[in-house]
């Protein structure tokens, strides 16, 4: 879940990271009309947000994340070749929503699935892998439109989205189901294997306070300082 959670970080952010440049070269446009783009964008993935349960009641959740993932490099590829705003605007609305599905689903599956005394360093990585694709992706696709074109940057990103619909047939996702019935099982706390002492404690608290203290005292001689001048 992590390396699909990178992997749409990189292909997923070539429409956000290049929506300056279609707005002003491909559309002819200003500020206006990339407003009215990152907003299409944007209503998009709060409408994708709202259906997801609605999704989840149809189909399984890796037949929502690979049909997601392929409407977004559909709409991308749409993008490449949009010749208005009005053409664009809808393209824009349903990468946005799709976009929004893939990650959502992702992260609460991550959630649910990893142990609950690790939950939070789970989360976290998986924050980091999907920001960590969102920078090298906008790199990438903005290297790729510098030197071979805005157009070529879109259709590739949107071909290799089509693609990635099939990463679940290696790597899949877990199953509904099977993430409640884990979700419902009581979580184990690890076993400590630090043998602590009644002193260690104490060794710690007297450390915590005086840290605090020299704080303190520093702050006042700072103080004192500035006074004076």
């Amino acid at each position: 879940m992590l390396l699909r959670a990178l992997v749409m970080g990189v292909l997923g952010s070539i429409l956000s990271s290049m929506m300056p440049l279609i707005a002003r070269d491909q559309l002819g446009g200003d500020a206006r009309i990339y407003g009215l783009l990152l907003g299409a964008y944007g209503v998009g993935a709060v409408a994708g947000a709202m259906n997801i349960a609605r999704f989840r009641r149809i189909t399984g959740d890796e037949t929502i994340v690979a049909a997601s993932s392929a409407a977004m490099g559909l709409a991308a590829i749409g993008i490449a070749f949009a010749p208005s705003l009005w053409a664009a605007l809808p393209l824009l609305f349903l990468a946005g929503g799709g976009l929004m599905i893939v990650m959502t689903i992702l992260n609460v599956a991550i959630q649910v699935m990893a142990p609950r005394w690790v939950g939070g360093r789970t989360l976290a990585a998986f924050q980091a892998a999907t920001a960590g694709g969102i920078a090298a992706g906008s790199w990438m696709w903005g290297t790729i439109a510098a030197t071979s074109g805005l157009a070529t940057a879109i259709l590739a990103a949107g071909g290799l989205l089509v693609a990635s619909a099939l990463i679940g047939l290696r790597l899949r996702l877990p199953r509904t189901h099977d993430m409640q019935s884990q979700a419902g099982q009581p979580a184990a706390d690890p076993e400590v294997v630090l043998g602590l002492m009644p002193f260690s404690t104490a060794t710690v608290v007297v450390a915590v306070t005086f840290v605090a203290l020299l704080r303190s005292f520093w702050v006042t001689l700072s103080f004192c300082s500035k006074a004076r001048r």
